[in-house]
């Protein structure tokens, strides 16, 4: 079960629990067992709590979200890389044994994002426990042995003993609830990198760090340096001389003109083709100006190949562009 599963089912179960208590509540003071006051007290922390599950359901939906939208990105990546084999392959530049090597490891990389995708889209369409996958959801008994407001209830010698009980199960599920809360947190993120001054080039370490200082070097402005880490699109040979100068040109134009700066590095992802061959998954957030001038903050989802050459990393020019 992934982190994201596992929270939305903790988040979903503790949300369900706690409108079962609310409904057995209206019982109670149905039947007179619980006053006015109390119930009003009561009723109020029940429906804090709802409403911070709730909450937490729409956060974890929001990554859920986020990562969808990054095997989008990568299902689209990997159909072009597929249909770059086949060029090359009739070009001649691939003898048939790589080319079917490298398209067998695409394809199962292409199958696993897709995979990937629709258990993710499942999550996303869940409502309660109930919508999640038998595999998924497993019996989980706690330390409520016994349900306080069950029929049992009746038992209670007195309205102020009822209310302690009550509120102590309120304090129980704040703390679960805020379990929930911190372990969806450091769920999501694998890698964070923070941009700055990069002094030198260093191509020779992982795909992921390539990828990272080449972002750091446009937000820098350096794209006369980011250049050198790319390859041709298509030929995935060095840029040649004419080629740089026209993606400098353009780099300036979209990013040094709008004051583009990335403010964040997530690298989510890193799959393996082959020994020399990676994708690069993450996000990163930006600040630029608008047609108005305007400072705004925006998030983007990448997904590059990183292939090795002569020992070093280097990153195929998108071909959409590098922004």
């Amino acid at each position: 079960m992934s982190g994201e599963e596992s929270n939305l089912q903790k988040a979903l179960t503790e949300k369900e629990k706690i409108e079962r208590l609310l409904e057995n509540l209206e019982n109670l003071k149905v039947k007179g067992l619980v006053s006015a006051e109390d119930y009003i007290r009561i009723k109020a922390g029940y429906d804090k709590l709802i409403y911070d599950a709730n909450e937490a359901i729409i956060q974890i939906k929001e990554t859920i979200g986020k990562q969808i939208k990054l095997e989008d990105t990568n299902i689209n990546l990997f159909t072009q890389i597929l249909e770059n084999q086949e060029i090359r392959f009739k070009k001649g530049e691939l003898i048939k044994a790589e080319f079917k090597k490298e398209r067998k490891n695409v394809q199962e990389e292409l199958q696993k994002s897709e995979k990937n995708k629709s258990t993710l889209q499942r999550l996303v369409n869940a409502n309660n426990v109930s919508d999640l996958s038998a595999e998924t959801v497993k019996s989980r008994t706690g330390s409520f042995k016994q349900d306080l407001l069950s029929s049992d209830s009746n038992t209670i010698s007195s309205k102020k003993k009822t209310f302690v009980v009550i509120g102590g199960f309120i304090v129980i599920i704040t703390l679960i609830l805020g379990g929930v809360f911190f372990l969806w947190q450091g769920q999501w993120v694998n890698e964070v990198s923070q941009p700055g001054e990069t002094q030198g080039i260093d191509a020779t370490g992982t795909p992921a760090y390539v990828v990272t200082q080449s972002l750091q070097l446009l937000s820098n402005g350096q794209y006369d340096r980011v250049t050198n880490l790319f390859v041709d699109t298509y030929t995935e040979q060095p840029l040649s001389e004419e080629k740089k100068a026209s993606t400098i040109v353009s780099l300036e134009q979209n990013l040094k003109q709008n004051n583009f700066k990335i403010i964040d590095i997530q690298i989510l992802q890193t799959s393996k083709i082959n020994d020399n061959r990676y994708l690069v998954s993450g996000t990163y957030s930006y600040s630029s100006r608008d047609s108005f001038g305007v400072t705004a903050h925006n998030t983007r989802n990448f997904s590059y190949t990183v292939i090795k050459m002569n020992g070093q990393w280097r990153i195929v020019y998108p071909e959409r562009g590098w922004w």
